[in-house]
């Protein structure tokens, strides 16, 4: 069910996304950790953690995910760091990613992350860790370290297979030289987020062949 809800993920439509909530919830409370996590993420990104009756027995579990004691689950961690930076709790929401990654400090270089869900299957892995590092990133920059946001930010899109989300946040937090944004919002562009041909086709400033820029971008994204 988790498997199947993370590949309806991606399609995202109104019904779909009833139906992936479902499917997690389901998941969950027959104990797939995976689930469990994946959807807490979503009522995280959506805002709404925490304000629904039904999904309280979902929360009861990610919280005993957080009280495992020494073996402390770091894709929660990661879950619980981004859930205090929405509460605007700064301080302890970068005390607790890197917290996460403090754990996981020995583990191999940062990877790409693209998975929906965590790994149920090795509850020891640290599979949100290139998210958890994104989480930080953009803590450091809510509390002005703009420039340590850049650099983890900078690491993550430079790894050994990049992270696109991290190219995107660049952009988005206004950390890059208008040259490096241009690059970043077409790394991204190049590996899936084709809504970044759009926002290049925005950037172009003056000049004699901004408007072929701009053409060629629109039709770029308009091809995606």
């Amino acid at each position: 069910m988790h498997v199947l809800a993370c590949i309806l993920r991606h399609i995202w439509s109104t019904t779909s996304r009833a139906f992936v909530m479902a499917l997690w919830a389901s998941a969950s409370s027959a104990g797939h950790r995976a689930a469990t996590l994946s959807l807490v993420r979503l009522l995280i990104q959506d805002k709404r953690y925490g304000t629904s009756p039904e999904l309280r027995p979902v929360e009861e579990r990610f919280k005993q995910l957080l009280q495992r004691g020494a073996t402390e689950d770091r894709d929660a961690l990661t879950l619980q760091g981004e859930l205090l930076f929405q509460q605007g709790r700064l301080g302890l929401a970068a005390t607790t990613l890197q917290r996460a990654l403090h754990l996981h400090q020995d583990s191999d270089p940062v990877g790409t992350g693209t998975s929906d869900g965590a790994d149920a299957g090795r509850s020891l892995d640290f599979e949100w860790r290139p998210y958890c590092v994104l989480c930080l990133a953009r803590v450091r920059a809510a509390m002005g370290r703009r420039e340590n946001a850049k650099e983890l930010l900078e690491s993550l899109a430079a790894g050994p297979e990049g992270f696109v989300a991290a190219d995107v946040e660049l952009v988005r937090l206004g950390l890059l030289t208008p040259e490096e944004a241009r690059q970043s919002m077409y790394n991204a562009a190049c590996h899936g987020r084709r809504d970044m041909f759009e926002r290049l086709a925005e950037s172009e400033g003056e000049g004699p062949e901004k408007n072929l820029w701009v053409l060629e971008w629109s039709r770029l994204a308009g091809a995606a």
